[in-house]
């Protein structure tokens, strides 16, 4: 294949790409071209820090780490937590030793993290990537302080996350495309034709031995988008438990158990909770919340006030023109051989028009 990426060596492009031929185990070529797509529009920024030591968080696989080697000792970290990316298993840690082992130009440190906090020590970095993680955590604010801990002054963090345009994106393909598909499906659960479980039977299931029955009044009616993720990956999202508890006053026994109760006894609610559309991030109350959330106002806060100045705003990515169709494979090759004319025209167009951007801020100095 022809690279088209400017920031990307033909080295490393052939061998990432004959690594995921060889592994298709572990990783498929349009998901590797497609990471490698991705890096390209933070490469440049990341030779202009010419930082020393490198910290990505939320590694998965650790491809992007390997590709950060090329600048610096490099650290790494993921939750420990099974199920934290594209259904993760016990597999996992051998695989992404596999990856550092055959693409990474250095030794990576790598050490799993507990989800708010990290295992380094204060002002241990020069610079630190995250990838789609600060859209997945509790508490963002609470997150950049602890980004902003392990940097050094004057330190810099390069972020992408995602903009209203990208949930309006998700919505559409995700809800509105796929609505035949999800009534069907919905109507399937309640037949009980498959091994699909209806919601009920769901959450029943995940209720501990002991809980109480009674739950009392309990609304959850709107706990639909928080609780479908808590159901589809409860160990991952054991937080999202945590959280809905601890909003209603009641432990987490009980919370289930109103759960379970109110979709039980209502077909109505049960329907609702399938047509409810899914959230991106797995804290968010609802499809508005996630929008207001992702504001660009909103992001530029949360980091400023960690002690952050936000150096810069790069829109990158366009879901909604480059991403049209269902197959990853012609995603991946369309994106892929867009990136040229992405970073000619990049900073003129709108970040707004985006729906994902690359945000990059350097860590205040002590005055």
């Amino acid at each position: 294949m022809r690279k088209r990426l400017s920031s990307i060596s033909q080295v490393d492009f052939d061998r990432f790409l004959a690594f995921a031929n060889s592994h298709a185990r572990v990783v498929q070529s349009d998901h590797m071209l497609q990471k490698l797509t991705i890096f390209n529009f933070v490469a440049s920024l990341i030779a202009r820090y010419r930082p020393a030591q490198i910290l990505e968080i939320g590694c998965g696989l650790g491809f992007h780490s390997a590709l950060l080697t090329n600048y610096g000792q490099v650290s790494a970290t993921e939750l420990q937590v099974p199920g934290s990316f594209v259904a993760a298993d016990a597999d996992v840690a051998r695989d992404r030793d596999l990856v550092f082992q055959g693409l990474a130009k250095s030794r990576v440190q790598f050490q799993y993290n507990d989800g708010r906090t990290f295992p380094f020590p204060d002002q241990s970095f020069d610079l630190i990537f995250h990838n789609s993680v600060i859209e997945h955590v509790p508490d963002a604010a609470e997150f950049n302080r602890e980004t902003s801990r392990m940097l050094r002054p004057n330190g810099t963090v390069i972020c992408i996350t995602g903009t209203p345009v990208l949930c309006w994106f998700r919505l559409i393909r995700d809800y509105f495309l796929r609505l035949p598909i999800t009534m069907a499906a919905s109507v399937v659960k309640e037949l009980g034709v498959t091994r699909r479980q209806k919601i009920s039977d769901q959450i029943k299931a995940l209720i501990p031995a002991g809980a109480s029955e009674q739950a009392g009044t309990l609304s959850v009616s709107g706990w639909n988008a928080r609780l479908s993720h808590y159901v589809y990956s409860p160990v991952y999202n054991a937080v999202v438990l945590e959280e809905l508890a601890k909003d209603a006053g009641v432990g987490q026994g009980a919370a289930l158990v109103a759960a379970y109760q109110h979709f039980r006894k209502s077909l109505v609610n049960r329907f609702r909770y399938y047509l409810t559309p899914r959230t991106h991030g797995q804290h968010y109350r609802d499809f508005r919340h996630e929008m207001t959330e992702w504001r660009l106002d909103r992001w530029r806060d949360t980091f400023e006030a960690a002690g952050f100045e936000v150096v810069e705003i790069i829109p990158y990515r366009f879901h909604h023109l480059l991403e049209a169709s269902f197959s990853n494979r012609f995603n991946s090759a369309l994106y892929h051989r867009a990136a040229p004319l992405i970073e000619r025209f990049q900073r003129r167009i709108p970040v707004s028009m985006a729906s994902e951007f690359v945000l990059v801020a350097r860590k205040r100095l002590v005055e």
